[in-house]
């Protein structure tokens, strides 16, 4: 079942769900577009960064997907598991563990 959902756009969002895969969906038919990941890591948050890129986190994995080409093309590791991931500017996020957030650069 889908656990996260972010808007990439007014036509397309990204899921990520219990099988540990993220998908990119169209809106208006309900299609999956594309898939996301290896089935390795669970997927807690999604969100969407800026034009062709989005954030997963899950476990002590923090992912950077490149839309276009269906790549991560950075990981960043953490020593907590992160539960929740949001976009602050265009340089910095924020992830969310057990009772502490932790700044990151992209």
């Amino acid at each position: 079942s889908i656990k996260t959902l972010a808007a990439v756009s007014d036509k397309e969002i990204v899921s990520g769900s219990d099988d540990k895969m993220i998908r990119l969906w169209d809106v208006s038919t309900g299609k999956c577009l594309r898939e996301f990941g290896s089935k390795t890591s669970l997927v807690f948050s999604v969100t969407y960064i800026c034009e062709g890129f989005f954030l997963s986190c899950g476990g002590s994995n923090i992912k950077l997907y490149h839309i276009p080409s269906g790549t991560c093309v950075k990981s960043y590791e953490t020593p907590r598991i992160s539960l929740a991931v949001v976009r602050l500017d265009d340089e910095r996020f924020v992830t969310g563990s057990d009772q502490m957030l932790h700044l990151w650069k992209f």
